[in-house]
C-alpha cells in the first residue's frame, strides 16, 4: 500500500541560490493560507516572501491551455531576463496544492512602486500631469522591452498600463514589463481575440489577423493616455465592446473608427511633437475589408519595427517641437527666399510710388 501523497508538492525548473529554501517556507505557507496577499490580477494572486522577492500563482480556476500559457509565459520572461526593462524571473514551476489543484508559480522582484496605472492617478483619483520629458522616457523603455521580445520571436498582446510596474517611488520612468501570459509567436498571423479591451487592435476585432502590430497599437493608446489621461480612451473601450460582439454578426462598426480617429486627431493637435509617433504606432490597420469615411482619412502605413520608433523618439526636440530635418531646412529656406523677394517687390513699389508723386 503506497504512502498518501502530503501536499504541496512543487516542481522547480529553475534552480537559483539561494532562493528554493525560501521558496520552500513560502509554498508551506502558501498552503496554509498564511502568505500576506500584496495583489491581484485577472489570472493570479501575488503573495510577499521578504523585502525583495514575491510569489506570483496562478488561479486554481485556470483551465489547462490558460495554464500552459501562463507557464511559456514565464520561460520566455525568463528568457528576457537580461533585457533591464522586464520584470526578472528568479524562478518558477508548479505547485499542487491538491491532487487535482495544480497552479503555475513564479518568484519574482518585488517592484514597490506599483503599477503605472496606479501611478498616473493620486490617491484622489485625480489624474497626475506627466512631463513631455518623462512620456519619452517610458516609451522608450518600453520599446526597448518589446524590441527585445521580437527579437525572441514574439508579441506581448497584452500592454496595457496594468502590466507596467514602477521600480521606484519616486522616479515614475523605472518601468519594468510583466504579465506574458498572452504572448504568441509573431512570424504566425494571429487571429485570437485577447488582450484588454481598448487597448486591443483593430485587425484583432475583424476577420484579418495580426502580428506584431499589435503590440504597437496597444502603445499607441498607452501613449493617448499618458498625455491625456486614461478618461480619454473610455469612450473607445465601450465602442470596443459592440464590435467585439458585431464580430460575431459580421457586422462593422464605423462609430469605433470614426472614433478612434477623432481621438488620434485632437492628441496630435494638442501635442504636435508626437504626432510622427503616434503616426508610426496607430497607422496600419485594414477596416473589416471596407474602407469607410474614418478609416480613409485615418493614416495608413507599412508596419513600423521598434529600430524606426526609436529613430522617431530621438528626432523629438523636448524644447520646442520636433527637430528640423534637412529637407524641412531647405524647405524653410525657400519660403523665406520667397519672403526676401516679395519684400524687395513692395518696397520697389513705394518707391515707384514716392517718385510719381514728387514728378
Amino acid at each position: 500500500m503506497q504512502a498518501p501523497v502530503k501536499y504541496p508538492i512543487y516542481t522547480t525548473v529553475i534552480e537559483a541560490q539561494p532562493l528554493p529554501e525560501k521558496v520552500r517556507t513560502a509554498v508551506s505557507l502558501f498552503h496554509q493560507n498564511k502568505l500576506y496577499v500584496i495583489g491581484k490580477g485577472a489570472n493570479n494572486t501575488v503573495y510577499s516572501i521578504d523585502d525583495t522577492h514575491v510569489l506570483r500563482v496562478t488561479d486554481y480556476r485556470l483551465r489547462d491551455h490558460q495554464r500552459d500559457s501562463e507557464f511559456h509565459g514565464l520561460n520566455l520572461q525568463h528568457r528576457l531576463n537580461q533585457c533591464s526593462h522586464i520584470a526578472k524571473i528568479h524562478q518558477y514551476g508548479y505547485i499542487y496544492k491538491t491532487n487535482t489543484d495544480m497552479r503555475v508559480y513564479a518568484v519574482m522582484d518585488k517592484l514597490k512602486g506599483g503599477t503605472l496605472h496606479d501611478k498616473m492617478y493620486n490617491n484622489l483619483d485625480a489624474r497626475v500631469n506627466i512631463s513631455n520629458k518623462d512620456v519619452v522616457s517610458i516609451m522608450r523603455k518600453l520599446i526597448e522591452a518589446l524590441q527585445c521580445i521580437d527579437s525572441n520571436g514574439y508579441c506581448h498582446r497584452d500592454i496595457k498600463a496594468d502590466n507596467i510596474m514602477i521600480t521606484d517611488k519616486t522616479d515614475i520612468t523605472s518601468v519594468q514589463l510583466i504579465d506574458f501570459g498572452f504572448m504568441a509567436e509573431c512570424s504566425i498571423e494571429q487571429f485570437s481575440l485577447v488582450g484588454t479591451c481598448g487597448y486591443t487592435h483593430l485587425n484583432s476585432i475583424s476577420i484579418h489577423g495580426y502580428t506584431r502590430d499589435v503590440d504597437m497599437w496597444a502603445l499607441g493608446i498607452l501613449l493617448i493616455e499618458l498625455l491625456e489621461g486614461i478618461a480619454s480612451t473610455r469612450a473607445i473601450c465601450k465602442l470596443q465592446e459592440i464590435c467585439i460582439s458585431n464580430k460575431q454578426n459580421k457586422m462593422v462598426c464605423p462609430e469605433y473608427y470614426m472614433a478612434v480617429y477623432t481621438l488620434y486627431s485632437n492628441v496630435i493637435k494638442k501635442h504636435p511633437i508626437f504626432k510622427n509617433l503616434l503616426k508610426a504606432l496607430l497607422g496600419k490597420h485594414r477596416a473589416w475589408g471596407m474602407m469607410t469615411a474614418s478609416s480613409e482619412a485615418f493614416p495608413t502605413h507599412n508596419i513600423c519595427n521598434y529600430d524606426k520608433l526609436l529613430l522617431i523618439l530621438d528626432d523629438i526636440n523636448l524644447d520646442g517641437g520636433r527637430r528640423k530635418s534637412v529637407r524641412n531646412s531647405r524647405v524653410d529656406k525657400r519660403k523665406s527666399k520667397k519672403i526676401f523677394r516679395k519684400k524687395i517687390k513692395l518696397t520697389r513699389k513705394k518707391n515707384n510710388k514716392k517718385k510719381l508723386d514728387f514728378a
